[in-house]
């Protein structure tokens, strides 16, 4: 009976240490996420309300295209601050894999609108 206490007790320890390691990496992870797509939005930001101005889009786009991207662009902004607000309630795991996610539809925004990170 003492075996399998002391076995469940290492599981248990085993499991707490993997799921700290987890979130250590989840963690370390949203740093860098966090700290690259904010920047990429402000961008963004600034590349759409140029085009909203001048009218004068990116080769290959159209009104129709420009107001698509814009969408596209709205959208992963509220997806943003989602990701930041569930990462700031402890679902670190979720906020990651949203983040991954805006981080590449950021990435192929700033191709499509032609912004620049300089």
């Amino acid at each position: 009976m003492a075996a399998e206490v002391n076995a469940l007790k290492d599981k248990v320890a085993t499991a707490k240490a993997d799921a700290e390691a987890t979130m250590a990496a989840a963690k370390t992870e949203w740093d860098d996420l966090s700290a690259s797509v904010p920047p990429m939005v402000e961008k963004l930001q600034a590349r759409v309300d140029q085009l909203a101005k001048t009218r004068k889009y990116p080769k290959g786009m159209d009104k129709a295209g420009f107001e698509a991207a814009k969408t596209d662009f709205e959208n992963l902004k509220t997806q943003w601050t989602q990701a930041s607000a569930e990462f700031a309630e402890g679902k670190m795991a979720e906020a990651v894999r949203k983040a991954r996610t805006l981080k590449a539809q950021s990435e192929e925004l700033m191709t499509k609108l032609e912004a620049k990170m300089s």
